[in-house]
């Protein structure tokens, strides 16, 4: 969706310009990686997480520059101008309240820091020099009268009303977004249809993340497994609240491999994003993806819908020559009363239960992987079937709704 493909790049961009400005100009001796912000004494750090990425701004302020441009402006130009200024704008006024997270933390300790990122009127920061900045720049391009004589009354008047008019809809954005973040702040995080264990993944360098994990069984048919780790990629991506699962399983003749990963997610509900955007990310070609089904025997049956990709990589060998490597990805989204296999799917089911119940379901993306070799793929899938049937009632808690929900139909794929 549109939010996965401008969130990314708008947190990076406002953490490489928070940094350079707090160590080039404020002389704050900060670090960046990936989107994680901190200091050089590891006393505080700060997550740019997508809610902090400037996409919020970024449609609040379009909607307040369309209105600015179209009230204060005759020609197409100026109107245009504005409109477009509301990307640098945003992101400005992002980098304005990441630099007062770091500046409260650097001067008043990690606590204050915490407490400008997490406050609703803090939360407001990136509008002041925003709109400052529609401003400055409405003055700058204003259109000349084409005429000397004018009447004052007239002319005075209509820009009274412009201005009215402009500091309503500045009101009434700073009320929705006063209105949309105490929302936020009571809704209710529902259950999560996976098990759970007080017994944390590791990273990639073998330190502990977060208090949990999902629990993989270690064994899986004639699969034995290991424990698989969280990349330093996927931390700086996914959002602190992110809770994980990974483990490599491996058949007993050796000719069938396949990687289970799971992505819970807590409050931040942008841990959860379309399959194909992390393959694609990886560098993987892939197929447009359809739908089938899975059946899946206990704790009742039912059939489980899943998401197949198909795809190719080339891959340097031993002897220095690229050959293809093929894979196929079956995925699917799993809450404490849901089941989907498509995104689009999952994201209005969300929006009906929170409107409906204040609550916020709590979804997983649960992803099996397994490369095989070129023409294999089908012999490959039908393992990979085997392998769900017997996986799923040992991870997965799907309630009697979320059963209901995943009887075999036809569902389009987005």
């Amino acid at each position: 969706m549109l939010g996965d493909s401008l969130t990314f790049p708008l947190r990076l961009v406002a953490t490489r310009i928070t940094v350079g400005f707090c160590s080039a100009i404020l002389g704050i001796d900060v670090i960046r990686e990936g989107n994680l912000i901190y200091d050089a004494g590891h006393r505080y750090s700060y997550e740019v997480a997508a809610a902090c990425g400037g996409i919020r701004s970024l449609i609040a302020l379009s909607g307040l520059g369309t209105v600015y441009a179209l009230m204060n402006f005759q020609s197409n130009w100026r109107r245009l101008l504005v409109m477009a200024s509301a990307i640098p704008l945003a992101i400005i006024g992002n980098v304005f309240r990441l630099t007062c997270i770091v500046v409260a933390a650097e001067v008043f300790g990690a606590k204050y820091g915490s407490f400008v990122h997490d406050n609703i009127v803090f939360s407001l920061l990136p509008y002041i020099p925003a709109i400052c900045g529609f401003l400055i720049l409405g003055s700058w391009i204003r259109e000349r009268p084409k005429t000397v004589v004018q009447s004052f009354e007239v002319k005075s008047g209509t820009a009274t009303h412009r201005w009215a008019a402009f500091a309503l809809v500045v009101v009434m954005v700073g009320l929705a977004a006063s209105g949309l973040a105490i929302l936020k702040a009571r809704q209710k995080l529902g259950p999560p249809g996976l098990k759970l264990v007080a017994r944390p993944i590791l990273d990639q360098h073998g330190k502990p993340v977060g208090t949990a994990s999902i629990e993989l069984p270690e064994k899986v048919l004639d699969y034995s497994s290991t424990n698989g780790f969280v990349t330093d990629v996927e931390l700086g991506y996914l959002p602190k609240d992110t809770t994980y699962g990974r483990r490599h399983y491996i058949a007993l003749d050796g000719n069938s491999i396949i990687e289970v990963t799971v992505v819970l997610m807590g409050t931040d509900r942008t841990s959860i994003h379309k399959p194909e955007i992390c393959l694609v990310g990886q560098g993987w070609k892939r197929s447009e993806p359809d739908l089938m089904t899975v059946q899946i025997e206990r704790p009742l049956r039912y059939e489980l819908p899943v998401m197949r990709i198909l795809g190719s990589k080339p891959f340097k060998f031993a002897d220095g020559q690229f050959r293809a490597v093929s894979w196929v990805s079956l995925d699917w989204f799993v809450s404490g009363n849901r089941l989907t296999a498509s995104h689009l799917e999952r994201f209005w089911l969300s929006l009906k239960e929170l409107v409906t119940t204040g609550v916020l379901p709590r979804w997983a993306y649960v992803s099996c992987f397994s490369p095989c070799r070129p023409g294999e793929e089908q012999a490959a899938l039908k393992r990979m079937k085997q392998f769900i049937a017997a996986a799923v009632p040992e991870f997965q808690m799907p309630s009697l709704s979320g059963l209901a929900e995943a009887a075999p139909r036809t569902v389009a794929v987005h």
